[in-house]
């Protein structure tokens, strides 16, 4: 697919280390990327053999930091007027107003490994059979003390296998619970972390306090607690006395984890510091650094403010195994699949060269010879693209003002009508998302047994148009990577689409104009399937058959009211959307038995205007064992029947219902102030524990 070379707007994602325990990455992970001056070439890791990636969205490390700054230089161009809110002949606004959202949060289960091969193709029995993320007697990843509890939900994430942050962890024997840190990395003042003793199921009890705030992963004995701005470890093997282990403070801010293989992978991302770019230290003086050598950056300068540090530890000793940097801009998404991470980023087109190009093609006829010099003699200047833009903007000023008033407003309207229509024909060309994958290298050659230390780089690079939503946008599968993104421009009707790139991340398939007018708000991949909701007034749901990745095809589309911001599949004929309706939360199955035909089996309409998934997916619990899932509402936890349409099944009365998980048979509802449990038998409320009141902590927002 071509590429606008004016198109600076780009989503880079980091990839990094060997997630999938018995599978060798293999010696053959390269990058193909451009070195300093610009040219393009192939670099390579630990000399790995090469391949040839024929994309022009090439990346390169920088060699110093002198390189850093000239290339900082060549960006503040462009950075210039990116974001520039100039408005072009009494037209169109061009600032950027491209929207998607960076939603990050995950719902873990084992059915929908979607990025494991092996898994996926057989999603329909795996969908039908499996219980938790985490499956029997354990954390998600597979870590903990099993003792009288032998089965245990894990968090409700995207990958089978690789763990994120959320506010609920159990090993079984013990549950921990951060309060008042419902979504993202930002504390509340009133936030801690409960310890339960699990072991009696039936009968939790109170066991012990953390004066830390955040979101939690839990790997073996060892609690992470992260927060915006550090990362602390307890030793939780007493869970009556759980003792800190080890403590980093991030120098700017953790944007999100993951927990895989026994390691845990943190992005973080910091500022850039122009007199000394590099290294960078992710984790303040005395910690980690990136060397300038293992900070990358596409090849084209483009508008950037900040960079994207993937950093590789252990998680009981806290040491660093690697770290890889990436210099990119606001708004990031993490997608992790079995064996890349994948950091995104987006920045905005830069109008003032297109709107120049525009007028010196499309409407060259319509303007005077001196404007047409004047025009090209700027297309050659060195300029910025805001010191473009007024000086474009300046000729036509003294063009316009040579015609009288009707002339001139019949100019006007007609230039302003042109630049619209452009802009709807070429806004694919202007809004991309750039993609970096995938340094998997794993330090040890041969089967991962979790204990070798991962190593990170920045490799293969391909592009596609638009913004995708969050990471289930994204999707590794059989060889390929899935995106759907939505496409929009300034005065244009959106559009969504979805593209399938191979294992050079080159395009081979496409579907285009997708919920025309609207903007993606869920999506989902089970196997070789997309579920993608797009919405403005109504709901559709589109069935995507990526069967042929060079040939995918949307099957099938039905419209409903309201929206499902988050599907999840119950079996192989039927998805779950839970989303809103005139404000209030709802439950919808469809049913996709008939991929051409999609229908509603039923639908749910709650007496609530706020659930937690709103927030998170994470918040999201299924029990296959007994048929159900769980909603939680601001008023209390909802527990509905999926074998047979929906069935409410049971209300739990708990005040600002947070998170639930299940032990054994016994549901847990966490609360603001109270964990309720339900014996999962007969629906009966069995216990509720009281949680001991919080008093506010001094939050520190800034280091």
């Amino acid at each position: 697919m071509p590429r606008n070379p004016l198109s600076t707007t780009a989503v880079v994602a980091i990839a990094v280390v060997a997630l999938l325990v018995g599978t060798a990455v293999g010696a053959g992970v390269y990058a193909a990327v451009g070195s300093d001056d610009g040219s393009n070439s192939q670099q390579l890791r630990d000399g790995q053999s090469t391949a040839t990636n024929s994309s022009s969205a090439d990346v390169a490390a920088f060699s110093s930091a002198a390189a850093f700054r000239s290339y900082l230089d060549a960006s503040a161009d462009r950075r210039s007027s990116s974001y520039h809110d100039a408005t072009f002949l009494d037209g169109p606004r061009v600032a950027s107003s491209a929207e998607g959202g960076t939603a990050d949060g995950v719902v873990t289960e084992t059915a929908v490994a979607e990025s494991t091969p092996q898994a996926t193709a057989e999603a329909a029995q795996t969908v039908a059979s499996d219980t938790s993320a985490g499956g029997n007697a354990g954390g998600v990843d597979g870590s903990g003390r099993s003792g009288s509890v032998d089965r245990v939900s894990g968090t409700n994430v995207q990958v089978t296998g690789v763990d994120e942050p959320d506010v609920v962890k159990s090993d079984g024997e013990s549950v921990y619970y951060a309060r008042g840190s419902r979504s993202g990395f930002y504390p509340n003042k009133r936030a801690g972390v409960t310890l339960l003793n699990t072991s009696n199921p039936v009968s939790p009890e109170l066991a012990g306090e953390i004066d830390a705030s955040g979101q939690l992963l839990l790997a073996n004995d060892t609690l992470l607690v992260l927060s915006h701005d550090a990362v602390v470890a307890y030793d939780v093997s007493d869970r009556e006395n759980p003792e800190e282990r080890w403590t980093k403070e991030v120098s700017g801010r953790l944007q999100t984890a993951r927990l895989s293989d026994g390691h845990v992978y943190l992005v973080t991302v910091d500022g850039l510091w122009y007199d000394a770019p590099c290294p960078i230290r992710p984790f303040g003086d005395g910690g980690a650094e990136v060397a300038c050598t293992d900070v990358y950056h596409p090849t084209e300068p483009v508008p950037v403010d900040q960079t994207y540090t993937t950093t590789a530890l252990d998680p009981e000793s806290g040491d660093v195994a690697d770290s890889v940097s990436f210099l990119g801009g606001h708004g990031s998404t993490v997608y992790m699949s079995g064996d890349s991470l994948y950091v995104t980023y987006v920045q905005p087109p830069e109008y003032g060269r297109l709107y120049l190009d525009f007028l010196l093609t499309e409407e060259r006829d319509r303007l005077p010879d001196s404007v047409v010099d004047r025009l090209e003699e700027l297309r050659e200047y060195d300029l910025s693209s805001q010191a473009r833009s007024i000086e474009t903007n300046r000729a036509l000023s003294t063009w316009y003002r040579s015609l009288d008033a009707d002339e001139r407003r019949e100019v006007q309207t007609e230039l302003a009508n042109d630049w619209r229509n452009h802009l709807d024909e070429h806004k694919r060309e202007l809004t991309s998302t750039g993609i970096v994958k995938k340094v998997s290298v794993d330090s040890a050659e041969g089967e991962s047994d979790g204990d070798s230390a991962p190593s990170l780089t920045v490799a293969d690079v391909g592009s596609v148009p638009g913004v995708p939503l969050n990471q289930f946008s994204l999707s590794e599968y059989d060889g390929h990577l899935r995106i759907a993104t939505t496409i929009q421009a300034p005065g244009t009707e959106s559009e969504n689409d979805l593209y399938v790139l191979d294992e050079k991340l080159e395009t081979v398939g496409e579907v285009q104009g997708m919920g025309v007018d609207e903007q993606i708000y869920s999506v989902r991949y089970v196997g070789d399937t997309a579920y993608v909701v797009t919405f403005k007034r109504i709901d559709p749901f589109h069935v995507v058959d990526l069967s042929d990745p060079e040939n995918p095809e949307v099957k099938g589309e039905l419209k409903l009211p309201g929206f499902s911001s988050y599907l999840h599949p119950l079996s192989e004929d039927r998805v779950l959307g839970v989303g809103e309706e005139n404000g209030q939360v709802k439950a919808v199955v469809f049913d996709v038995s008939d991929p051409e035909n999609p229908t509603v089996e039923d639908d749910y309409v709650l007496d609530e205007r706020w659930s937690a998934i709103r927030e998170s997916h994470h918040a999201f619990l299924i029990d296959r064992k007994h048929g159900v899932f769980f909603l939680p509402g601001q008023q209390g936890g909802y527990v509905f029947g999926y074998d047979d349409g929906l069935e409410l099944q049971k209300v739990v009365d708990v005040q600002g219902a947070q998170r639930a998980i299940y032990l054994n048979d016994y549901l847990y509802v966490f609360g603001d102030s109270e964990v309720v449990v339900v014996d999962e038998t007969n629906w009966e409320r069995v216990t509720t524990l009281e949680l001991p009141e919080r008093g506010y902590r001094d939050v520190e927002w800034e280091r």
